[in-house]
């Protein structure tokens, strides 16, 4: 699962790394080491996105912090095959 966190130092950045690390946890899935791709709005959700996708391990599910970034990770998956 791939995690597209917010670039501000804010209390809810951390708070939803933490959630999103504790739900990996209780699933019983390995948590990324990394905090994250990080983005603040479309553009960035959608370049992060195409960063995960492209890699050698794609993602099965994607978590993003904003529904600004979910509209770019949208997208990106769009035009990403596989």
């Amino acid at each position: 699962m791939g995690f597209l966190n917010n670039v501000d130092d804010v209390p809810a950045t951390h708070g939803r790394l933490a959630g999103y690390r504790q739900a990996l946890a209780e699933a019983g899935v390995p948590s990324p080491p990394a905090g994250g791709e990080q983005a603040s709005d479309a553009v960035g959700g959608y370049r992060a996105s195409l960063g995960l996708l492209q890699g050698t391990e794609r993602p099965t599910a994607l978590f993003c912090f904003t529904d600004r970034m979910a509209m770019g990770a949208y997208h990106a998956t769009a035009c990403t095959p596989g």
